[in-house]
Protein backbone atom coordinates (compact mmCIF):
# COMPACT_ATOMS: atom_id res chain seq x y z
CA UNK A 1 0.00 0.00 0.00
CA UNK A 2 1.31 3.38 -0.97
CA UNK A 3 0.33 5.16 2.26
CA UNK A 4 1.88 2.66 4.71
CA UNK A 5 5.40 4.26 4.96
CA UNK A 6 4.11 7.65 6.15
CA UNK A 7 0.81 6.74 7.86
CA UNK A 8 2.43 5.21 10.97
CA UNK A 9 4.68 8.20 11.82
CA UNK A 10 1.84 10.64 11.06
CA UNK A 11 -0.59 8.80 13.36
CA UNK A 12 2.08 8.69 16.06
CA UNK A 13 2.57 12.47 15.78
CA UNK A 14 -1.18 13.08 15.93
CA UNK A 15 -1.51 10.84 19.01
CA UNK A 16 1.43 12.58 20.72
CA UNK A 17 -0.07 16.00 19.96
CA UNK A 18 -3.38 14.86 21.40
CA UNK A 19 -1.70 13.67 24.60
CA UNK A 20 0.13 17.00 24.97
CA UNK A 21 -3.18 18.83 24.38
CA UNK A 22 -4.91 16.77 27.07
CA UNK A 23 -2.05 17.48 29.48
CA UNK A 24 -2.30 21.24 28.87
CA UNK A 25 -6.09 21.08 29.25
CA UNK A 26 -5.75 19.28 32.60
CA UNK A 27 -3.13 21.80 33.77
CA UNK A 28 -5.33 24.79 32.87
CA UNK A 29 -8.44 23.43 34.58
CA UNK A 30 -9.62 25.84 37.26
CA UNK A 31 -10.05 24.25 40.72
CA UNK A 32 -13.63 24.53 41.98
CA UNK A 33 -13.86 26.34 45.31
CA UNK A 34 -17.54 27.26 45.07
CA UNK A 35 -19.74 26.17 47.97
CA UNK A 36 -19.66 26.36 51.75
CA UNK A 37 -16.41 26.47 53.73
CA UNK A 38 -15.26 26.82 57.32
CA UNK A 39 -12.26 29.13 57.49
CA UNK A 40 -10.05 29.47 60.56
CA UNK A 41 -7.29 32.03 60.82
CA UNK A 42 -4.43 31.85 63.33
CA UNK A 43 -3.18 35.33 64.11
CA UNK A 44 0.60 35.29 64.37
CA UNK A 45 1.42 38.98 64.51
CA UNK A 46 -0.54 42.10 65.38
CA UNK A 47 -0.22 45.63 66.73
CA UNK A 48 -2.89 44.69 69.32
CA UNK A 49 -1.25 42.84 72.19
CA UNK A 50 -4.21 40.52 72.86
CA UNK A 51 -4.61 39.01 69.39
CA UNK A 52 -1.43 36.99 68.58
CA UNK A 53 -2.26 33.31 68.97
CA UNK A 54 -5.99 33.93 68.54
CA UNK A 55 -8.01 31.71 66.18
CA UNK A 56 -10.92 33.35 64.36
CA UNK A 57 -13.46 31.15 62.55
CA UNK A 58 -15.76 32.19 59.73
CA UNK A 59 -18.45 30.44 57.69
CA UNK A 60 -17.93 31.22 54.02
CA UNK A 61 -20.19 30.84 50.96
CA UNK A 62 -18.44 31.20 47.59
CA UNK A 63 -19.71 31.43 44.03
CA UNK A 64 -17.24 30.89 41.21
CA UNK A 65 -17.26 31.55 37.49
CA UNK A 66 -14.07 30.24 35.90
CA UNK A 67 -11.24 31.94 37.80
CA UNK A 68 -13.37 34.69 39.44
CA UNK A 69 -14.76 34.20 42.94
CA UNK A 70 -17.34 36.14 44.96
CA UNK A 71 -19.01 35.41 48.25
CA UNK A 72 -19.82 36.27 51.83
CA UNK A 73 -18.41 35.30 55.22
CA UNK A 74 -19.76 35.45 58.77
CA UNK A 75 -17.52 35.50 61.84
CA UNK A 76 -18.75 32.73 64.16
CA UNK A 77 -16.09 32.22 66.85
CA UNK A 78 -12.92 33.56 68.43
CA UNK A 79 -10.61 31.39 70.52
CA UNK A 80 -8.08 33.53 72.37
CA UNK A 81 -4.54 32.44 73.17
CA UNK A 82 -5.55 31.91 76.83
CA UNK A 83 -8.25 29.40 75.71
CA UNK A 84 -11.27 31.64 76.28
CA UNK A 85 -13.96 31.30 73.60
CA UNK A 86 -16.40 33.84 72.21
CA UNK A 87 -19.19 32.58 69.93
CA UNK A 88 -21.11 34.98 67.71
CA UNK A 89 -24.80 34.50 66.92
CA UNK A 90 -27.49 36.43 65.11
CA UNK A 91 -26.90 40.11 64.52
CA UNK A 92 -23.58 39.96 66.45
CA UNK A 93 -21.89 38.14 63.57
CA UNK A 94 -19.67 40.40 61.54
CA UNK A 95 -20.14 39.98 57.79
CA UNK A 96 -17.59 40.26 55.02
CA UNK A 97 -17.94 40.51 51.26
CA UNK A 98 -15.42 38.43 49.32
CA UNK A 99 -14.01 38.89 45.82
CA UNK A 100 -10.94 37.53 44.10
CA UNK A 101 -9.61 35.02 41.67
CA UNK A 102 -7.09 32.45 40.57
CA UNK A 103 -3.42 33.38 40.10
CA UNK A 104 -0.81 31.41 38.18
CA UNK A 105 -0.48 30.09 34.65
CA UNK A 106 -0.25 26.62 33.15
CA UNK A 107 3.24 25.89 34.46
CA UNK A 108 3.00 27.89 37.70
CA UNK A 109 1.69 27.06 41.16
CA UNK A 110 -2.04 27.84 41.29
CA UNK A 111 -3.24 30.06 44.12
CA UNK A 112 -6.44 31.86 44.92
CA UNK A 113 -6.13 35.42 46.14
CA UNK A 114 -9.22 36.69 47.93
CA UNK A 115 -10.09 40.12 49.33
CA UNK A 116 -12.42 40.33 52.34
CA UNK A 117 -14.21 43.60 53.06
CA UNK A 118 -15.36 43.14 56.65
CA UNK A 119 -17.83 45.42 58.39
CA UNK A 120 -16.95 45.28 62.07
CA UNK A 121 -18.66 46.64 65.16
CA UNK A 122 -16.29 49.63 65.40
CA UNK A 123 -14.95 50.05 61.87
CA UNK A 124 -14.59 48.40 58.49
CA UNK A 125 -11.36 46.80 57.34
CA UNK A 126 -9.90 44.69 54.53
CA UNK A 127 -8.09 41.36 54.63
CA UNK A 128 -6.31 39.49 51.84
CA UNK A 129 -5.89 35.72 51.68
CA UNK A 130 -3.50 33.84 49.40
CA UNK A 131 -4.41 30.15 49.38
CA UNK A 132 -2.87 26.94 48.01
CA UNK A 133 -4.67 23.64 47.65
CA UNK A 134 -3.89 20.63 49.83
CA UNK A 135 -4.44 17.85 47.30
CA UNK A 136 -6.80 15.08 48.36
CA UNK A 137 -7.93 16.79 51.57
CA UNK A 138 -10.66 19.18 50.39
CA UNK A 139 -8.61 21.83 52.11
CA UNK A 140 -6.82 25.06 51.21
CA UNK A 141 -4.13 26.73 53.32
CA UNK A 142 -2.28 29.98 53.08
CA UNK A 143 -1.39 33.36 54.48
CA UNK A 144 -3.54 36.35 55.33
CA UNK A 145 -2.96 39.95 56.33
CA UNK A 146 -5.46 42.53 57.53
CA UNK A 147 -5.72 46.29 57.88
CA UNK A 148 -7.27 45.72 61.35
CA UNK A 149 -4.34 46.22 63.77
CA UNK A 150 -1.96 44.98 61.02
CA UNK A 151 -2.89 41.37 61.83
CA UNK A 152 -1.16 38.64 59.81
CA UNK A 153 -1.00 34.86 60.03
CA UNK A 154 -2.07 31.48 58.67
CA UNK A 155 -5.46 30.54 57.18
CA UNK A 156 -7.01 27.08 56.84
CA UNK A 157 -10.13 26.48 54.72
CA UNK A 158 -12.11 23.22 54.97
CA UNK A 159 -15.17 22.27 52.92
CA UNK A 160 -18.47 22.27 54.77
CA UNK A 161 -20.01 23.89 57.83
CA UNK A 162 -18.13 21.93 60.45
CA UNK A 163 -20.07 22.29 63.70
CA UNK A 164 -21.51 25.71 62.75
CA UNK A 165 -24.59 26.94 60.89
CA UNK A 166 -25.81 30.07 59.15
CA UNK A 167 -28.96 30.17 61.34
CA UNK A 168 -29.55 33.37 63.19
Amino acid sequence: MWWAPWAGPMLGSVAAGGMVGLGVLAATRVPDISGVWTMTTRQQSSLASETPGMDVTYLVMLSQRRGRVEGIAERVRDVHADGSVRNYTGSHRQRAEISGGLLGGVFERRQFQLLFREHGAHRSHATTHRLERRVGRGEWRGQFCSSAASVAGQARWSRGLGSFSFRR
